[in-house]
């Protein structure tokens, strides 16, 4: 359902704004509720990630497309899909440029990125994390804090964690909700 919608949205804004090639659209999902964040006709550096991902040479296809074949024509038959799931994740320089700020923001200061795939997100997740040398921890703590809308559903992530070995510490509020209300968790 989340697919058919992003897949319209794709559709109607490349037609809207007569892209000829690519067009990058960054897009949320969030209850129920798919939110276009900026569409620009351009290439970005997700391109490879999606040709590997998808296992299509989207630039080459893009190029033709550019040069009035059509996408039949061009190699791209409409809704194919892959039987696996691609993560990507980004190599932050923390560790291998000394006095790199460490301070995150919107603004991306990566190194690089890896992918992993899998047929399982679980395991695709893993993989990317790995191949970015972010090894899983298997025991410590965990810092939670989160606003007051998120807290159901962050008690079913630290479930998750706690039952994975981890000790979760908690802000104040975030603490008391997972006392009172996940009933799991104690202090």
């Amino acid at each position: 359902m989340v697919l058919e919608i992003v897949r319209d949205y794709v559709r109607k804004i490349a037609l809207g704004l007569k892209v000829v090639g690519i067009v990058n659209l960054q897009m949320a999902y969030k209850d129920g509720t798919v939110y276009v964040l900026e569409a620009n006709p351009r290439s970005s550096r997700t391109i490879p990630f999606v040709s590997k991902a998808v296992g299509l040479p989207r630039p080459r296809l893009a190029a033709n497309v550019m040069i009035d074949k059509s996408l039949p024509r061009a190699g791209l038959s409409p809704g194919a899909k892959t039987p696996y799931v691609s993560v990507k994740e980004v190599l932050l320089p923390f560790d291998k440029l000394p006095g790199a700020d460490v301070l995150l923001g919107p603004e991306m200061r990566s190194t690089g990125e890896v992918m992993g795939i899998d047929y399982k997100l679980g395991l695709a997740f893993f993989k990317a994390e790995l191949s970015a040398d972010n090894p899983l921890p298997l025991e410590g703590l965990v810092f939670i804090s989160v606003k007051d809308d998120d807290k159901a559903a962050v008690a079913v992530a630290a479930r998750k964690l706690a039952d994975a070995g981890l000790k979760i510490i908690a802000t104040d509020n975030t603490a008391e909700y997972l006392i009172n209300r996940a009933y799991w968790w104690s202090v």
